[in-house]
């Protein structure tokens, strides 16, 4: 009985984690809106792919496209860094894969 509720406390643990890592996406909306990131990802754009194309890949990819774009993307890459906390960043994945 201990090994059945250690279990199910720990499956709960691990669901609430996931849901708090999610973000949200109306705050991920705005913080994109506030950073002016569409001046450069929307369609036709030269400098930067579209927000649509950019949920794709691993979420540690797309943090690091972020907070470490040259790192991450290649030293060519004209975006700059942007210095956003972990619960900033899940808000923004959470808009992108929205999209």
């Amino acid at each position: 009985m201990k090994t059945l509720a250690t279990v199910l406390c720990l499956l709960l643990m691990g669901m609430a984690a996931s849901a708090w890592a999610q973000g949200s996406a109306a705050n991920g909306k705005a913080l994109v809106q506030s950073k002016n990131c569409a001046l450069c990802h929307k369609a036709g754009s030269k400098t930067g792919k579209p927000m649509e194309q950019l949920a794709g890949g691993s979420d540690a990819r797309i943090k690091g496209a972020i907070t470490n774009p040259k790192g991450t993307l290649g030293p060519d890459v004209k975006m700059p860094a942007f210095p956003l906390s972990d619960a900033q960043l899940n808000d923004i994945i959470a808009y992108l894969r929205s999209l």
